[in-house]
């Protein structure tokens, strides 16, 4: 009952309650729920199932997100026990940061600058709060010796993108006399946080570095908050900036979310496309087709998501439009959309670049360019209708054009979700081998602990709960047994990639570490050598390098 409660109005009727549903568009009590055997069921629309499923269904995430989301709700412990001692620390860490952040918002006179911000941009106290807005110190260490004081570890600290040591040893905070917005996974975790300057710093917007925990790319600020509107709603309205996000919340509209200063990304279109089926991106109306062409919307269309535009007044982001004219208008704004296709072309008619053939052309090549990353048929075909009528093109010609434009390019087929950027080939090649050969596990689980391949550990721990009898390792079982969405991507890929004589591949690969190791060695000591005090001194690192260097050379490794 607590957990529908928060997202359902009900009252009791006998030994049960009811409210509307919802899933549906109820127009009358429904939805009943049964507190004694623990289950729900909508008689209009036919939804029914326990408390897990309920969450699964009101916000679009999966079993196990479900189970972890209730288990923190209500202080269980549900950590995976596989889960790196590393990223549990780093987690303690943020959430300090966060706290630290806050008090210094709060404290006098400390704070009282970010606070004046805040009021003068007409941010209620009520949104500060549910965003956990803080603020960074004007000070070089402020964070960094409260930290140390509290028991933190600088390299704890460097690790999760707070402070930056410099060359001399120097420490230093990151984040200096700036408002801190905590940037959330979906799952309510800090996992990094953006910094916006209150005095004349560069840049304007800093964000936390790359980090084991964060990746720009793969995050969308305040998805957490907004997933159960954008679920219930049907769409997602992605806008460019924290405050807009944060105003629209205050505003009662709870389905924006904003890219964090970065083009989407492929992993920040699998994440909208598992919750809804289109997408509304928001600009204001200061070069919105320049801004439409450079965003990355092309990930949009290629998971197949329904991609829409609306634009607002020259001059205003949505935090200022909603300021100046309210939620009604802005409501109305976000009806007032267009297809991505059909605002490009109209965007480039209001510009004059579909005035002569050859500017036409050029403008009608990036559209159609667009249009072959759709993964529809059906929906290709319709638009390339569109853009005919549109452009007052023959039909034929557009896709002759079109297809002109497919027989030169290959469409890439999207694995869904995609694993997490950069990660080294060479742990994908061991977690591959431990995943399609069980018996090998023991030698993959001593390469990693060898070659410091940490990240890896939490998916063989749970690789060998779920082999079975055959030794066959079941990816439906494995992904049961993760929690991570990023590593549950990386066992999806790794497991449906087959490895050319894994034993072999083995012993190839601990070549290629000990050569990796060997190159940063030969590295060191050149760096070395020109300053050897001594004439002894650098023959032994002549020598040294002598003897490094075969052990260094690079040769090419296929394992299939």
């Amino acid at each position: 009952m607590d957990v529908i409660s928060r997202y359902v109005t009900v009252r009791k009727t006998g030994k049960n309650y009811s409210g509307l549903c919802p899933f549906h568009n109820d127009t009358k009590p429904s939805f009943v729920i049964n507190p004694e055997k623990q289950f729900y069921k909508c008689y209009g629309c036919g939804k029914g199932g326990d408390v897990i499923s309920f969450v699964m269904e009101q916000e679009g995430v999966t079993f196990t997100e479900a189970v972890r989301e209730l288990a923190q709700r209500y202080g269980i412990n549900f950590r995976s026990e596989a889960q790196s001692n590393e990223v549990s620390e780093l987690r303690r860490v943020l959430d300090w940061a966060k706290g630290f952040f806050v008090r210094q918002y709060k404290s006098k006179p400390t704070g009282t600058r970010a606070v004046e911000y805040v009021k003068k941009r007409g941010f209620e106290d009520r949104i500060v709060e549910e965003a956990e807005i803080g603020y960074a110190p004007d000070s070089w260490q402020s964070l960094y010796d409260a930290a140390r004081r509290d028991g933190l570890t600088q390299q704890m600290l460097v690790t999760a993108g707070l402070v930056v040591v410099r060359e001399d040893g120097r420490v230093y905070d990151r984040f200096r006399n700036r408002l801190m917005f905590p940037i959330f996974d979906l799952q309510g975790r800090v996992v990094g946080f953006g910094g916006r300057a209150l005095g004349e710093e560069e840049p304007k917007y800093l964000n936390t570095q790359e980090t084991p925990l964060f990746h720009k790319g793969r995050v969308l600020y305040g998805l957490n908050l907004a997933r159960p509107s954008i679920y219930k709603e049907g769409r997602a309205v992605v806008v460019e900036g924290y405050t807009d996000v944060l105003m629209a919340r205050q505003y009662g509209i709870e389905n924006f979310c904003a890219t964090l200063g970065t083009a989407l990304t492929k992993d920040n279109a699998w994440q909208l496309r598992k919750l809804v089926e289109s997408v509304t991106v928001l600009f204001d109306s200061d070069a919105a087709g320049e801004k439409a062409s450079e965003r990355g919307l092309e990930v949009l269309l290629e998971v197949d998501l329904d991609v829409k535009v609306a634009t607002l007044e020259a001059g205003l982001d949505p935090c200022d439009y909603l300021l100046k004219h309210g939620a009604e208008a802005m409501n109305e704004r976000l009806q007032k959309t267009e297809g991505l296709v059909a605002f490009l072309l109209h965007s480039a008619a209001g510009r004059g670049l579909l005035n002569d053939a050859s500017s036409k052309a050029r403008v009608l090549d990036k559209v159609l360019t667009l249009v072959s990353v759709m993964p529809n048929p059906i929906k290709r075909d319709l638009v390339l209708r569109e853009i005919a009528a549109t452009a007052q093109v023959a039909e034929s010609s557009v896709r002759s054009r079109f297809s002109s434009l497919e027989a030169g390019k290959r469409r890439p087929v999207e694995p869904a979700p995609a694993p997490p950027a950069g990660l080294p080939t060479v742990e994908e090649d061991v977690l591959s081998i431990a995943l399609r050969n069980s018996g090998l596990l023991p030698r993959c689980r001593e390469l990693c602990r060898e070659f410091g391949l940490e990240m890896l550990g939490p998916v063989l721990d749970a690789a060998e709960r779920v082999v079975r009898a055959d030794g066959t390792i079941d990816i439906s079982d494995l992904l049961g047994q993760l929690t991570d969405p990023a590593l549950q991507a990386l066992a999806i890929k790794c497991h449906d990639r087959d490895v050319l004589q894994p034993e072999a591949a083995l012993d190839v690969l601990r070549s290629r570490f000990e050569q990796s190791r060997a190159r940063a060695e030969l590295r060191k000591v050149k760096q070395e050598a020109p300053s050897a005090q001594s004439e002894a001194e650098l023959r032994e690192k002549l020598e040294r390098i002598k003897q490094i260097t075969p052990r260094a050379n690079p040769r090419r490794i296929f394992l299939g």
